[in-house]
């Protein structure tokens, strides 16, 4: 766009745009920075009912054009209807990511194997209680993996001060055990070795206690200099 053109955009504009990969969006502003130049919009979703939208994040510096479809004034956009943001949500996905960096360096620093590595990162994909003691996963404080971290190195993690691990595991133990041992046993299926047969079903569900993570909803670059996503917080 050109410099000499300045735009201020408020929040429920109706805006329709224009990008130099001559792809067409049109939709509500969300919000607008001026300073980077960066145009947040919202649109009917691709996918989903009518509770779900789009969300573009566009560079006007990839824009050609732009037309003001509905304009709102500064003064009624603080009353525009704004998507809900839950911010304890974001809070709680920042700690988690955090933490899953932490432990990923600690494993590399800790002389881990690639093997040991691979196995952890699997089982963090699918339960957030993953940590490392000395070179032994233990998951959700409750099932230990020793080297070479296949389904047979799965057993009862010891809360005991004596250590004693001979004791026989409660009903409770020996269904986390089972349960971490068939991730596991999938985990080795999976890799791509000769004459091996993958396993044609996932794991039974987890046992109480074991809360699965969500699959992070996958963001879509376009090759029009935006974001696209379809969320369902970004409400109408």
């Amino acid at each position: 766009m050109s410099e000499d053109v300045e735009l201020m955009f408020n929040s429920g504009s109706v805006v329709a745009v224009k990008t130099c990969f001559n792809h067409a969006i049109e939709g509500e502003v969300i919000a607008f920075d001026y300073n980077k130049r960066v145009l947040m919009i919202k649109c009917p979703a691709s996918l989903g009912g009518s509770s779900h939208n789009n969300v573009h994040l566009i560079n006007l510096d990839y824009v050609t054009d732009v037309q003001i479809k509905k304009d709102v004034k500064k003064d009624d956009s603080s009353s525009a209807s704004l998507p809900h943001l839950d911010i304890n949500k974001v809070e709680r996905k920042t700690r988690t990511a955090i933490e899953e960096r932490r432990r990923l360096a600690e494993a590399f620093s800790g002389g881990i194997s690639d093997e040991g590595i691979k196995v952890f990162l699997s089982l963090t994909k699918t339960i957030g209680n993953v940590t490392w003691d000395g070179k032994n996963i233990i998951v959700m404080n409750n099932v230990e993996i020793s080297q070479p971290y296949k389904p047979d190195n799965c057993a009862p993690h010891s809360h005991a001060a004596s250590g004693d691990r001979r004791a026989v595991p409660s009903a409770k133990n020996a269904e986390a055990v089972n349960y971490v041992r068939q991730l596991v046993e999938k985990f080795w299926n999976d890799q791509p070795k000769e004459n091996d047969v993958k396993a044609d079903h996932p794991p039974s569900n987890p046992p109480s206690g074991y809360s699965q993570k969500s699959v992070p909803h996958k963001k879509q670059l376009n090759k029009n200099g935006s974001n696209s996503s379809t969320s369902s917080e970004a409400k109408s």
